[in-house]
């Protein structure tokens, strides 16, 4: 559940994007960093909505084995 209101918040944020908010207000609205708001509209900018969507699993360091 948590991973999906993740996913929600860059998509959220492109919808506040388009409707002339800045990164502040983004940020805050969103509880989310600056700096966070500012990579999402860069990458909103240069590919769009879609360009925030989920690209699957986070990768990163896989778990261990059990």
């Amino acid at each position: 559940m948590l991973v999906a209101v993740r996913e929600h918040i860059p998509t959220r944020a492109a919808e506040l994007f388009a409707s002339g908010q800045d990164d502040t207000q983004v940020a805050k609205q969103l509880r989310v960093s600056v700096r966070s708001v500012r990579r999402w509209r860069r990458t909103w900018r240069d590919g769009g909505d879609q360009s925030l969507r989920s690209k699957g699993p986070a990768r990163g360091r896989q778990p261990a084995p059990s």
